[in-house]
């Protein structure tokens, strides 16, 4: 059985984790990916892909941050008890 201070300290790691969830995921979303895509020209997407290889890059990184950490906040709410 899990300890009292055992699911607090789970319980804020997942609060924690799912605030910088929030702020990251619109970020990657409609900051950098939107400004990358253009729906009407696919190769006008791939040039300005190309030419903002960081920026794609740092969006790819965010979104793969946003998976690991909504991995680790359904297994801190499992641990919380909520």
């Amino acid at each position: 059985m899990i300890e009292y201070k055992q699911r607090i300290r789970a319980a804020y790691f997942g609060g924690v984790s799912l605030f910088i969830m929030a702020i990251i995921a619109p970020i990657a979303d409609f900051n950098i990916i939107q400004g990358l895509v253009d729906n009407s020209d696919a190769f006008t997407t791939l040039d300005n892909i190309e030419s903002s290889k960081f920026d794609f890059r740092l969006a790819t990184f965010f979104f793969l941050l946003v998976g690991i950490l909504d991995i680790l906040v359904a297994w801190a709410l499992y641990l919380s008890g909520l």
